[in-house]
């Protein structure tokens, strides 16, 4: 006789909790609060479609904190929305160095990096 269940018998559990989503991952923010508000900004800037504004925000907000790939990402987003391919090659490749063991950070920046080639 065999062991498998009949099809009107549920399966047994394992007692394990059923696997649920992984939380959405939290906005990117950066290390100082000041540069947050300046990112912030610069979004809300980009995305009214004043590229020039956006990229003056973030470059106070490097000012602020010139080692963050966050706002080098952006910045290079920003370039990159202007037409200004060579410079969010540029931009982007300075993220990723900046970035370090930030997988998901690089990836970003070499997906930019490659459509910014693209158009050149």
């Amino acid at each position: 006789m065999s062991s498998w269940p009949k099809p009107t018998q549920a399966p047994a559990t394992s007692g394990l909790p059923e696997p649920t989503q992984a939380p959405a991952p939290p906005p990117v923010t950066t290390s100082k609060p000041a540069s947050n508000l300046l990112l912030a900004s610069a979004r809300e800037q980009l995305q009214a479609g004043d590229t020039s504004r956006a990229a003056a925000t973030l470059e106070r907000a490097l000012r602020i904190a010139p080692n963050d790939p966050y706002l080098w990402h952006e910045l290079a987003q920003v370039r990159f929305a202007a037409g200004e391919w060579q410079q969010a090659i540029q931009l982007a490749n300075k993220s990723r160095v900046l970035a370090g063991s930030d997988i998901e950070l690089r990836n970003k920046n070499s997906d930019l990096i490659a459509a910014a080639s693209e158009r050149m």
